[in-house]
């Protein structure tokens, strides 16, 4: 992911204290602000850089440099863009409006895709404002839950708006994804997609099946609930890391420009069809392995005198509806 920065409306933005319900903060107090604004400031002028990640024991991918990155605050990720541009088309355009509602957030990322696409079209002339007078404007930008990265957005459909030809204009902002709820336990809210691996895994179920094959040695009881509280989520961060990675290189294979933080994925907005698609036959590929089988037999090569529990049943949810849920990555 080679990546720079948007345009000079930040640097005056971020260097300015702003004032939002009446409190006046200045964002230079915080010392991961002066990081993040220092290294942004020391990269400023190059073409383009990279940001290399390290795996932690679970296969989840973490950016190496600790100041600016996409796994940081809303303030990096709004500074951020791809350094390659690509013309919107008429799907990025789209999707360039569901992303920016999304991130002004206050439930409206909650909203359908349609709601989402009326709730700009209801606030265009706030928008065309942030845009062109962040600072000494109506401040509508400041309203939102992701600030920086809504007034990023605001700025690139600004210059589609007042193009003569939008669906032409270069973008190079990262357009978002989030991991969902499995569409069989449908939820609005992304804040447990923990659950979406864990209801592939039983194929209809939410249980915490895992806890049944987590390793129990003697000990003390403690160590022993520890192990077994722990077990479940690491094991399914695994999965989420291994979902990413799939999709990472699927990604690279077809072309597309890919940014990912565990259950969260970026791509151009022209590009965010091809990788939806993408993701979700990577996901039903992943959870189409014997995972729990596997799991099992390695237990059991490991620990030959331990006795574990048969597998839990599955259910009978077929995978591939994924491949046609429009919620379950949004």
């Amino acid at each position: 992911m080679a990546m720079e920065f948007i345009g000079s409306e930040f640097s005056q933005v971020c260097a300015s204290p702003v004032t939002e319900n009446g409190n006046s903060n200045n964002l230079m107090a915080s010392g991961a602000t002066f990081g993040c604004l220092w290294v942004a400031r020391k990269l400023k002028d190059e073409e383009g850089f990279y940001c290399p990640h390290n795996l932690d024991f679970r296969g989840r991918a973490y950016p190496m440099h600790p100041h600016l990155n996409h796994l940081s605050s809303d303030l990096c990720r709004g500074i951020l863009e791809f350094a390659e541009g690509r013309p919107l088309g008429k799907s990025g355009l789209r999707w360039l409006k569901i992303h920016l509602a999304s991130l002004y957030a206050g439930g409206i990322e909650k909203l359908c895709y349609d709601a989402r696409l009326a709730f700009v079209e209801n606030h265009i002339d706030d928008i065309l404002d942030s845009a062109n007078n962040p600072l000494n404007g109506n401040r509508w930008w400041l309203n939102a839950e992701d600030p920086f990265q809504c007034l990023a957005a605001c700025i690139n459909l600004s210059e589609a708006l007042k193009s003569s030809s939008s669906h032409t204009v270069i973008s190079h902002l990262p357009i978002h994804q989030l991991e969902f709820l499995h569409p069989y336990i449908l939820s609005s809210d992304g804040s447990c997609n923990g659950l979406q691996h864990y209801a592939a895994l039983g194929r209809d179920s939410i249980r915490t099946s895992l806890q049944v094959l987590a390793l129990q040695r003697e000990g003390d009881a403690v160590e022993v609930r520890k192990q077994r509280t722990a077990f479940p989520p690491n094991f399914v961060h695994s999965l989420d890391g291994s979902h990413m990675m799939m999709t990472a290189v699927a990604c690279r294979d077809a072309g597309l420009q890919f940014a990912g933080v565990h259950d969260s994925f970026w791509t151009h907005a022209c590009d965010v069809d091809q990788m939806n698609r993408i993701l979700r036959e990577k996901f039903v590929e992943l959870y189409s392995m014997p995972i729990l089988e596997d799991l099992l037999e390695s237990f059991q090569k490991s620990y030959p005198a331990l006795t574990f529990p048969p597998l839990p049943k599955r259910g009978d949810f077929n995978l591939r509806e994924v491949l046609e849920s429009p919620y379950f990555f949004n």
